[in-house]
């Protein structure tokens, strides 16, 4: 019937409240997920047909926000598999509101958006005791489409929100699950303002932080062109390296950003012996690193040549047999 609405063009007010009487219905059916999957695609074809019969009609915003109603209980309810499905209907809503500049009626859907985001927070996050590197297929996969509602929403997001964003990362007492999920948030949300103070003191704040996920937003965060400069990026790097166990792939697909400044990529070179890798890890790297200076193109090899013949006259032991390795392997003079 709701389908046939959005063919016909037109709401029976009737079928309209029939579906939001289903709330009891739904409540009741909380650990059946078939149940609960049917329920959700019956309220988002509710909020789809009503959105796109009525948009922007001020008459009908009542209605509206009793069909955000329901996708908020979807959220606070159904477990992530279900959810999932109810997100095309917030990309739709939060594209749009991207794009629209009333102000005051951004200011009346803020609640319904805030109520949203935050069970997307508890949604989203890991368990406690979530210990790997890479996260489960299908909660990488829901929090690509989070990350999407996050961009699209960061106009409609006030400051107040970003600060109380920034309390947990940077609150030593705050679960490390809410550190990660906070950072997460914050630089999708983040991406209108580019605030580099603002994050600059997230990096500070968790620079000391251990767990592999939360390191993962650190890279994340300082991989959005433009925003930090690349002495912040190389000590991101630095301090990642220097770990027990360095998130190396993260940060062999990061080193492009230092590519402007050589220089820096040669020092890593040099003191690769000093960090926690193994053997094929470190030729892993280096190989990584001779790739980059190569692409640069041959005038900045013969600079790499000159800086290390420097570097080499000014170091003695492990650290000069680096360097004549990788003077080799960049195909520059054996003789020094």
């Amino acid at each position: 019937m709701l389908e046939y609405s959005l063919v016909a063009n037109y709401l029976d007010s009737r079928l309209f409240q029939m579906v939001i009487s289903l709330e009891a219905a739904f409540q009741s059916s909380v650990d059946k997920q078939d149940l609960m999957q049917n329920y959700c695609h019956i309220f988002v074809n509710l909020f789809e047909t009503h959105y796109q019969l009525t948009k922007w009609d001020p008459s009908k915003i009542q209605e509206r926000f009793l069909t955000i109603e329901l996708l908020l209980l979807i959220a606070a309810k159904c477990p992530l598999s279900v959810v999932e499905s109810s997100m095309n209907v917030w990309s739709l809503l939060s594209a749009d509101f991207k794009n629209h500049c009333d102000d005051q009626l951004i200011s009346t859907y803020r609640p319904y958006f805030l109520r949203f985001l935050n069970q997307l927070f508890i949604i989203a996050a890991v368990p406690a005791s979530y210990a790997c590197i890479e996260l489960p297929n299908s909660l990488d996969r829901f929090r690509g489409l989070v990350a999407e509602v996050l961009v699209d929403l960061a106009n409609s997001v006030e400051e107040i929100t970003l600060n109380e964003l920034y309390d947990i990362v940077r609150n030593r007492e705050s679960p490390w699950t809410d550190v990660e999920m906070g950072i997460f948030f914050l630089r999708h949300l983040m991406q209108r303002v580019h605030q580099l103070p603002f994050i600059l003191n997230i990096l500070d704040s968790v620079r000391n932080r251990k767990e592999p996920l939360i390191r993962l937003q650190v890279l994340e965060l300082i991989s959005t062109p433009g925003i930090v400069d690349p002495g912040t990026i190389w000590n991101c790097l630095l301090n990642e390296l220097r770990q027990e166990v360095p998130i190396l792939a993260a940060i062999e697909c990061r080193l492009s950003l230092l590519m402007p400044y050589w220089k820096c990529l040669l020092h890593l070179a040099s003191s690769v012996d000093e960090f926690h890798l193994k053997e094929c890890q470190r030729s892993e790297l280096l190989a990584r690193i001779y790739t980059l200076v190569r692409q640069l193109g041959p005038s900045y090899v013969q600079e790499a040549n000159k800086y290390l013949v420097n570097e080499c006259s000014n170091c003695q032991g492990p650290r000069k047999n680096r360097i004549y390795m990788i003077k080799y392997h960049l195909n520059l003079s054996k003789n020094i």
